[in-house]
């Protein structure tokens, strides 16, 4: 294996582990959602952000490394040790993607019913003042002291 070969299995070593964080961190998050209440998912979002973040950067850096020279195509196990580690994050990808979706439903679920709610407490804001009697002003040319 090549100082390039190895460069790339180790980037691809790291995002593996961040790979399988991200699945962590949504599990977490999916089980926030589902105990209403009793997790907060702000923290979790944020963490799973983070970890967005670093495999751009890996990303990034795997592509100058792809830039910076061919890869040598043999066919021995160096080559084939990298392609391992592309399918387990290719799998770790699909496992959870679909979370992903079903999470993204969720949380447009819950806003659509937010905005039910606030439709809902406007309108009756609006009935209760139509409720309210005018204030009637004193009659300006009516003595009252008489």
């Amino acid at each position: 294996m090549n100082d390039r070969e190895k460069e790339i299995y180790s980037l691809l070593d790291k995002k593996l582990s961040l790979f399988q964080g991200y699945l962590s961190v949504t599990k977490r998050i999916k089980e926030a959602f589902l105990n209403e209440g009793k997790g907060n998912p702000g923290g979790f979002i944020t963490e799973r952000q983070g970890l967005i973040d670093r495999i751009e950067k890996i990303d990034t850096s795997m592509e100058k490394v792809i830039k910076g020279g061919e890869i040598q195509a043999g066919f021995g196990s160096d080559k084939e040790t990298i392609e391992i580690r592309l399918q387990e994050i290719k799998t770790l990808m699909e496992t959870v993607k679909p979370m992903d979706e079903e999470m993204i439903a969720m949380v447009r679920g819950e806003e659509e019913q937010a905005k039910r709610s606030l439709l809902k407490m406007r309108n009756t804001r609006q009935a209760v003042s139509g409720y309210q009697g005018m204030r009637e002003s004193p009659p300006k040319f009516f003595d009252k002291l008489r």
